[in-house]
């Protein structure tokens, strides 16, 4: 009997032993395979963009407008480079030009007068020429006055009605006034072409604009001035490309100058990264029988907090297969993926470059005419 429960004792023991390490050899292959096992199907990593950003010219950093950790706002002025030599160039060609257009006024008023003189002197030839053909005209009718009068005492001395003393003094005014006309009869017709010739250029000098006129005198001027103000407008380009805006909404992450430093154009000054991030990729690895659609929910959770957990939607299926990132890949490991590029809602609360894991259901969402409107 005492054999008989030494033996029982034994059983027991041996099999409570090695349940004890079939249970602790399970508990180490469930511990192992999930440190060793990826699962690549639903893996996604939150976009992460960062502009280095630096001036279109080269020149010496005169102030840093911000520092690291610093928000900024798009176009805010983040660093001016030194622009002395080019606003000193400016203020000599805004007062150069300012000189010429001051002369240019100038001489338009002097054009103006002048043109006032000409109408004025055309004017007075005009009126001259009018009074010499109303004389002409007038002396005419005073020869025929004194012609009549002369044939009538003439007819009244043949009709025995006696001799007039008046008779001889009328007929030598008369044949002087008929030498005068005959004499000036030669330019009537001269000085009525001429009378026609100044009516007709006043009215094109009256109905030319006296603008035009000083443009046409002035073209050297002008096309001086549209040089100077052609090399004012570079000069003012070239100070917007000493200046560095920022590209974004975001933070300052880099700073790779200081004030006084030269920097040739296109060299990074500043890394800013925008603020919100409106994309993330799922990587779906090869082997999966998933089929990715344009406009299909995807569900996200964080890792750091179920509060962060969101939905977006499907904008674009790479369409082929290539390595995944680097961040997915497990001790070295590297799989082979389709990209799958999702949307994310305005509202998410996700990091720029958090790895998250995503579930895609079949459902096509309306977030992707939102997140195409928005881009748009």
């Amino acid at each position: 009997m005492k054999m008989e429960k030494i033996l029982n004792f034994k059983q027991t023991y041996n099999f409570n032993w090695y349940s004890i390490v079939w249970v602790l050899a399970f508990l180490i292959i469930l511990y192992l395979f999930s440190n060793w096992h990826i699962d690549t199907q639903y893996i996604g990593i939150v976009e992460r963009k960062s502009h280095q950003i630096g001036a279109q010219e080269s020149g010496k950093i005169q102030t840093m407008f911000v520092k690291i950790g610093e928000q900024v706002k798009k176009d805010q002025v983040l660093v001016m480079f030194d622009i002395s030599d080019l606003t000193t160039q400016l203020s000599q060609l805004k007062k150069e030009l300012v000189s010429l257009q001051e002369m240019a006024g100038a001489q338009r008023n002097l054009y103006s007068i002048n043109a006032q003189r000409v109408l004025l002197a055309l004017d007075n030839e005009a009126s001259e020429l009018m009074d010499r053909l109303s004389l002409v005209e007038a002396k005419s009718t005073e020869l025929v006055g004194l012609n009549t009068e002369i044939e009538r005492l003439e007819n009244a001395e043949k009709a025995g009605l006696g001799y007039s003393r008046d008779l001889s003094t009328l007929i030598l005014k008369r044949d002087a006034l008929a030498s005068y006309l005959q004499e000036q009869g030669k330019d009537v017709e001269f000085q009525k072409e001429q009378l026609q010739k100044t009516r007709k250029s006043r009215k094109i000098f009256e109905t030319t604009n006296v603008d035009s006129i000083s443009k046409l005198l002035l073209v050297e001027k002008m096309d001086y001035t549209e040089s100077l103000q052609r090399e004012l407008a570079a000069t003012e380009y070239r100070i917007s490309l000493r200046t560095i805006l920022a590209p974004c909404d975001g933070y300052i992450t880099e700073i790779f100058a200081l004030p006084g430093d030269i920097i040739s154009s296109f060299a990074p000054v500043l890394t800013v990264e925008e603020l919100k991030p409106h994309f993330l990729d799922v990587y779906i690895p090869e082997s999966s029988n998933l089929e990715p659609e344009t406009g299909m929910e995807v569900e996200i959770f964080s890792a750091r907090d179920d509060t962060y957990n969101t939905k977006g939607t499907i904008s674009f299926v790479h369409p082929g297969f290539a390595r995944a990132s680097e961040r997915v890949s497990f001790r070295g490991q590297v799989f082979w993926a389709r990209k799958v590029r999702v949307g994310l809602p305005p509202n998410h609360q996700l990091i720029p470059g958090e790895v998250v894991n995503t579930r895609l259901s079949g459902n096509i969402n309306h977030l992707l005419s939102i997140i195409n409107t928005e881009e748009n």
